[in-house]
């Protein structure tokens, strides 16, 4: 929505969007300080979707932290997309919060077979992408 008007050109190779951005401009706003207070700290339940190269495809940061991440995606747009046909390829990874669809995949709980604790085991792998992604993220925060 407002990328346009606020990207600017960079040669910098680790630039932040323009939606992270906007999140630290509005804490910033909100506390009047870039420093983090560790009591009476509120939170918000972010959910994000990255590809292969760690890059942010889609994020909804507007629930309260204790909002569960099931119902988070449940009602952000991108479900929707899915859900109607708006998005007809390719697959989301979940964990076993999430209900199986057939675009979005979960793992096996009550493994019996070989087969599913392989998928398990390749799940476990595609799935420490999305969490490599957000610690990177995390890491410009840490001092």
């Amino acid at each position: 929505m407002f990328e346009f008007d606020l990207q600017r050109p960079t040669r910098r190779s680790r630039a932040f969007p323009v939606s992270l951005q906007v999140m630290i401009a509005l804490r910033f706003f909100a506390t009047g300080s870039f420093q983090l207070v560790y009591t009476d700290v509120h939170n918000i339940n972010v959910q994000g979707v990255c590809n292969s190269n760690l890059k942010v495809l889609n994020n909804v940061a507007k629930w309260p932290g204790a909002t569960h991440d099931a119902f988070i995606w449940a009602y952000s747009r991108l479900s929707e997309m899915f859900e109607d046909g708006s998005i007809d390829h390719g697959w989301l990874i979940g964990d076993s919060g999430y209900h199986l669809r057939p675009w979005l995949l979960t793992p096996v709980l009550n493994l019996t077979t070989r087969n599913q604790k392989q998928y398990n085991a390749s799940h476990m792998k595609t799935r420490s992408v999305d969490e490599r992604s957000f610690r990177v993220i995390k890491s410009r925060f840490r001092k």
